[in-house]
């Protein structure tokens, strides 16, 4: 069953960020209860308990350019990171990215950082979430979330693309808030590089000529170093490949993409 922010999700658990990132992330410094409250005073608005658990975001909170893509695109930022696999775990099993026997939706709230969805990638996925397979999907995902799955059709609100970013899974990367905020402004470049992907034909080309000139040796370090995709999946190794080259080169990205809207 697919459920709307604020409508018929039972409410999760009544945390602010500080507490939220204290109580389920382990950061190697001295003063871990400082770098979670910078972190959510920077990206969250209002105090306590009064702290909407996903909130809007503009990329610009992290440092990140602007990209052409940006006005088609809605920002969101999660202080419950629970939300990340309410979102898009059972979305991402649809479109085959993971495989869910390795990756739980606990694994996508804790080590992942943030996820993009285009509005013209969903078709079929309604369908998907009752079949068998769909319906045990979700199952998992409200039994881990306590939230349910969330209709991030609705979730546009009329946009193309969606992107989102998890702070609490960036913070089980890395630890001091320096480091955090730069794995979040890599992230919002990564996950716009794919809402440009699939809004710009030249862009994707250039995804799929990469991808096909990388020697044996560079495509198997690329997948050494980020092993939780399905490398086998071409469109999947293009995508990844492309997002993980330019995520901090926005210079370089944007002379590429200087004709995408």
């Amino acid at each position: 069953m697919l459920y709307s922010v604020g409508m018929n999700a039972p409410p999760p658990p009544p945390l602010n960020f500080k507490e939220n990132c204290l109580s389920r992330v382990h950061i190697e410094e001295n003063r871990p209860a400082e770098t979670c409250e910078r972190l959510g005073a920077h990206l969250f608005v209002g105090e306590g308990l009064l702290q909407e658990q996903v909130q809007e975001l503009k990329p610009a909170q992290v440092g990140a350019r602007a990209f052409p893509s940006d006005d088609v695109t809605r920002f969101l930022v999660f202080q419950n990171p629970m939300f990340m696999p309410a979102y898009v775990y059972c979305y991402f099993q649809f479109r085959g990215w993971f495989n869910p026997k390795e990756f739980s939706p606990d694994d996508l709230a804790m080590r992942a950082t943030g996820f993009s969805v285009l509005g013209t990638e969903l078709t079929g996925y309604t369908d998907w979430l009752k079949t068998k397979d769909g319906v045990h999907c979700a199952a998992r995902v409200k039994e881990s979330s306590n939230i349910g799955v969330i209709d991030i059709a609705k979730e546009l609100q009329g946009k193309k693309a969606l992107v989102a970013l998890n702070p609490v899974g960036a913070a089980n990367v890395t630890s001091s808030y320096d480091s955090i905020m730069r794995d979040l402004w890599l992230t919002m470049n990564h996950e716009r590089i794919h809402v440009l992907q699939a809004n710009c034909k030249s862009i994707n080309q250039q995804s799929h000529l990469l991808w096909k000139v990388l020697s044996k040796e560079e495509r198997a370090k690329m997948i050494e170093t980020h092993g939780n995709y399905d490398w086998t999946k071409s469109e999947v190794a293009a995508r990844e490949n492309l997002a993980y080259k330019f995520e901090d080169k926005s210079d370089d990205l944007l002379e590429l993409a200087k004709d995408c809207k």
